[in-house]
């Protein structure tokens, strides 16, 4: 799971959707592998923050840690980097 953060609504959101963009015209999903969202936390807005989310799947724990580090090369080289707090969440246990 993707979690991203950021004080103006849409920004969280706008952002993760980037992501999932470049995941589907770049990377070639290793088979078995899926994403959902994104979509807006349980709790869009909590503590002045507008929260949201990028579900990312795989059968095989391999194929998603080879595919979370090109995802995380993206991440860290996005235009909006500074203005939103994301997380990668590996064995998310709950979507707050």
């Amino acid at each position: 799971m993707i979690r991203a953060e950021a004080t103006r609504q849409g920004w969280a959101e706008g952002f993760l959707r980037d992501i999932r963009e470049m995941m589907e015209q770049q990377l070639a999903a290793p088979a078995g592998s899926h994403w959902s969202g994104p979509f807006p936390s349980p709790m869009e807005k909590r503590a002045g923050l507008y929260r949201a989310q990028l579900l990312i799947q795989s059968r095989q724990r391999g194929d998603l840690h080879q595919l979370l580090l090109r995802i995380l090369t993206f991440l860290v080289q996005h235009k909006a980097r500074n203005k939103v707090r994301w997380s990668i969440d590996v064995d998310p246990l709950d979507s707050y």
